[in-house]
């Protein structure tokens, strides 16, 4: 939707129907729109995770500085491990956990067999297990992070 509207601006602009600086500023407000709705679905994500792992949000004024604090971990986990694993892979993952699409929905989307997707989703879940204690060692244990 936003590069077919990009396209839109700059025929406009082309053909002389808006200046420079109108279409500078209408590319920033599309920017920062993507960017918006980026952010949007990453907070998403990261409650999606927190609510899987049984964390709860707390309301005390000092609970939301620390939820604040514990929001900037998880989406730094989730971005560690959306570095980790390959887009194909991120996207499979992220349908199953974010998504929580059981391996048929999987296999139908994709077109592949029930097995193939449950071979797959193991393979990156065992790389995910393989790899935490990286993270737990140059980060911080998440698991135990969440729990106290």
């Amino acid at each position: 939707m936003a590069s077919h509207y990009m396209e839109n601006l700059l025929d406009l602009y082309e053909i002389g129907e808006i200046d420079g600086s109108s279409l500078i500023n209408q590319v920033t407000l599309l920017t920062k729109c993507d960017e918006n709705i980026q952010s949007i679905n990453l907070y998403r994500i990261m409650d999606k995770i927190t609510d899987k792992l049984g964390y709860s949000t707390a309301r005390s004024p000092e609970d939301i500085i620390l939820e604040r604090e514990k929001q900037c971990f998880i989406l730094h986990f989730i971005n560690w491990i959306r570095s980790m694993l390959t887009p194909y892979e991120w996207y499979l993952w992220k349908l199953s956990i974010v998504d929580k699409k059981n391996c048929q929905d999987i296999a139908n989307i994709e077109n592949m067999s029930r097995n193939t997707i449950r071979r797959r989703l193991a393979t990156i879940n065992h790389k995910i297990k393989e790899l935490l204690p990286y993270y737990n060692a140059q980060y911080l244990d998440i698991y135990e992070y969440l729990k106290g």
